[in-house]
């Protein structure tokens, strides 16, 4: 048998092997999202129709979890719109303009605005949730007065109004640019802004990650601690309620 022959084909079956692996990859990569994208937003929708309904007792937690909820529904809109259609129309090469975001400016600067927004604004929702039930646990008598619907209403505009003034200098260095490698339109950054626009997205991405991550950490062990000591005190005095109640038994007796 000819070596070189052997040395040829053997890259070549690697080479297959590894094309087949990413076109598989590819394909579970697109349905999982439709998979995420109809459930995520089914269970959403579900979630403020109960939540908003008028046949339960509307509180804090209702507030919060609605605006979750309604938020989640628009970033998996948004995720539909920019990776779904742009993955039917490249990887599966249709010939139909389905990614809008990657064929208008105005849309991709909007995308990406309202990605990065409606990120930061979940964390966060999620973090004053998470504060809430600290609250409600450490300071039982002050509940009425701080975790009401008022308090989360205005609790939720406040973060809004920070998701949308904070990532504001994505709508501006995004674009529809040329990708060099495949030689289509895509929504991106713009290259003349890629240096400070790495620096920030450091900056965001503690501000969305890291900094809700920590906080809720910490919040559900202080939480958790607290319904412990509870707990034990709970149980130590109903123990000593039955060492009363045996006492006075045997002093009648």
């Amino acid at each position: 048998m000819d070596p070189t022959a052997h040395a040829t084909s053997q890259p070549s079956t690697t080479d297959q092997f590894g094309a087949k692996l990413k076109d598989a990859c590819m394909i579970f990569r697109f349905y999982s999202s439709i998979v995420l994208v109809i459930v995520g937003m089914i269970g959403s929708l579900l979630s403020i129709k109960v939540f908003s309904s008028t046949k339960i007792r509307r509180n804090s937690s209702n507030e919060y979890l609605i605006t979750m909820s309604f938020i989640v529904a628009l970033l998996l809109f948004n995720f539909f719109c920019d990776e779904v259609l742009r993955s039917i129309v490249h990887d599966f090469n249709v010939d139909l303009p389905l990614n809008l975001i990657d064929l208008s400016g105005p849309l991709c600067k909007c995308s990406t605005y309202f990605r990065h927004t409606l990120r930061f604004a979940a964390h966060w929702i999620v973090v004053a949730f998470t504060l809430e039930r600290l609250i409600v646990v450490y300071f039982p008598l002050q509940t009425s007065v701080l975790c009401n619907p008022r308090s989360a209403r205005r609790i939720c505009f406040v973060i809004l109004v920070l998701s949308f003034l904070l990532p504001f200098y994505s709508f501006i260095m995004s674009d529809v640019i040329e990708n060099k490698n495949h030689n289509l339109l895509e929504c991106d950054i713009m290259d003349k802004f890629n240096r400070i626009y790495f620096y920030l997205t450091i900056i965001y991405g503690n501000l969305t990650l890291t900094f809700p991550i920590c906080i809720v950490c910490i919040v559900n062990i202080l939480t958790v601690r607290q319904l412990l000591r509870a707990g034990r005190l709970r149980k130590k005095q109903q123990q000593l309620r039955q060492t009363k109640k045996i006492d006075s038994a045997n002093k009648e007796y």
